[in-house]
């Protein structure tokens, strides 16, 4: 069952704009409350006969574990329905999700949408600035102030192998590559107040490695990763 497990801040306090379409509230509401399997269980119930509304479509996205996934469904809203009550909640995923792999470029056009084409949308307020916190790399020892004044950030070439909104099926994932033979980190962003647990597989030199590396993992392991640089 595959579930988008983010907190979904400011999704009560816009409900409202959500009236629209009354049969999507509850599952709403339990999302919020954090009763995935309920929520789950309603949504089943009604999808496949509201399937092209808006507010089955995000919802779906938000129940989606794989945020690659889950983005598809957002685009979808945007796109399809943008002057819906769901389209300026869907830019704001679809925003955090770009922010959270690195896509500075997509992250920006999203970004700007919002700003422009929502300007009164009340998820511009939980846009925040996050740095990536390491996972599933032994903690060092606390370092003086003065010596992380000093410290010279050394980068690498990695490859972004998937991204999802919780930890175990990243490390599902991270299992998954480690018994392919693959070095395995996973990196936690939270952007906008939604967690994202980024896997990565390999530490290379330069680009043209992580490329190389790039044609190998997708093929062996049924991947969709992309070439990134990563600072340790």
């Amino acid at each position: 069952m595959k579930r988008f497990l983010i907190p979904v801040l400011f999704i009560l306090f816009v409900l409202p704009a959500f009236s629209q379409q009354d049969n999507v509230l509850p599952i709403l509401k339990e999302i919020e409350a954090g009763n995935l399997e309920i929520a789950q269980s309603q949504f089943d119930q009604i999808k496949f006969k509201h399937k092209d509304e808006p507010g089955i479509i995000f919802v779906e996205g938000l129940l989606t574990v794989n945020a690659d996934n889950a983005v598809k469904h957002f685009t979808k809203v945007y796109k399809n329905h943008p002057k819906s009550g769901y389209a300026d909640a869907s830019v704001f995923r679809i925003y955090t999700y770009y922010v959270a792999t690195g896509e500075k470029a997509s992250s920006d056009k999203f970004l700007n949408i919002l700003k422009t084409e929502y300007p009164k949308s009340p998820y511009l307020a939980g846009i925040t600035k996050n740095q990536p916190i390491a996972l599933t790399e032994n903690k060092e020892s606390s370092k003086s102030s003065s010596s992380m004044k000093t410290a010279i950030k050394e980068s690498f070439y990695s490859l972004q192998a998937g991204a999802f909104s919780v930890i175990k099926n990243a490390l599902v994932l991270k299992d998954q590559l480690a018994r392919a033979g693959w070095t395995v980190e996973i990196r936690e962003k939270i952007v906008g107040g939604a967690n994202f647990f980024i896997v990565y597989a390999g530490s290379f030199g330069t680009e043209a490695e992580a490329k190389s590396a790039k044609e190998k993992l997708n093929e062996s392991q049924k991947v969709e990763s992309r070439v990134v640089s990563l600072e340790k």
